[in-house]
């Protein structure tokens, strides 16, 4: 029993290790500054893009590049695939830390391997434009801040540069998240006043009320979900205004 927990222990600790390879490889991605710091932009996740049929169409792939691509993919699996066994062989021997390090270099150069592949793949400005459209989706998903962080470490922004950056980041954030706030209230009437009888969408907005000054930073957490919540219409009280009268205190807007 001790032995297969600790056989599960360092398959969690490989996890971490593959999880971290590709930022480890990159120039800058194994610390931030500022709550930057993130994602790595290596060979497998060039190669994930390079499967996207509108990234193909992006880069003006030749359908022989197109053809291709499942190759180089299939050649990275294989060569991940025997680096993990190795690694795990190195895990069930006891030193964990040193096995933790060489996989962070195999696995490392395997990135840089694959990045290599890709290179020399691509052909003119392609591969250039693949690693912007590495960025621009790094910087449109869940970690934005570490895409930053690291194009501040590409550009080898000083200390001072960053802590500007932040500050001004924070700044214009605010601002933006009150337009956008702005914009959804006023959303909001016009869908009313377009589809329900004066009456009933000025009784809408009065439910509704004057905008809260600062409100984009009080309800951050609260996206709006449209018309009666994620239920859809009528949200969780069974449909078009189901139940909806007797599903709360009397009085209660």
């Amino acid at each position: 029993m001790i032995r297969v927990k600790l056989q599960i222990l360092g398959l969690v600790l490989l996890a971490a290790v593959l999880c971290t390879a590709d930022v480890m490889a990159q120039p800058g991605g194994d610390r931030g500054r500022g709550g930057f710091g993130g994602p790595g932009w290596g060979g497998g996740r060039l190669l994930d893009l390079l499967s996207n049929e509108l990234i193909q169409k992006e880069l003006e792939m030749s359908d022989d590049q197109i053809a291709e691509v499942q190759t180089l993919r299939d050649d990275s699996r294989r060569r991940r695939g025997e680096a993990m066994s190795k690694v795990r062989e190195l895990f069930q021997g006891g030193d964990r830390q040193a096995a933790m390090e060489k996989a962070r270099t195999v696995f490392g150069d395997l990135t840089k391997e694959d990045e290599t592949d890709i290179e020399d793949f691509l052909i003119g400005e392609q591969f250039d434009r693949l690693k912007q459209l590495s960025i621009q989706r790094d910087l449109a998903g869940r970690n934005p801040n570490g895409a930053l962080g690291k194009l501040l470490d590409m550009v080898e922004a000083t200390d001072d540069e960053k802590d500007k950056f932040e500050e001004v980041k924070e700044k214009l954030e605010k601002e933006a998240a009150e337009k956008i706030a702005e914009i959804k209230a006023q959303t909001v009437e016009q869908i009313a006043r377009e589809s329900l009888s004066g009456p009933k969408a000025d009784k809408f907005m009065e439910f509704i009320g004057e905008s809260m000054e600062g409100g984009a930073e009080a309800f951050r957490d609260r996206g709006w979900q449209g018309r009666g919540g994620r239920g859809g219409r009528g949200g969780d009280r069974g449909g078009r205004g189901g139940g909806g009268r007797d599903s709360r205190p009397e009085g209660d807007v």
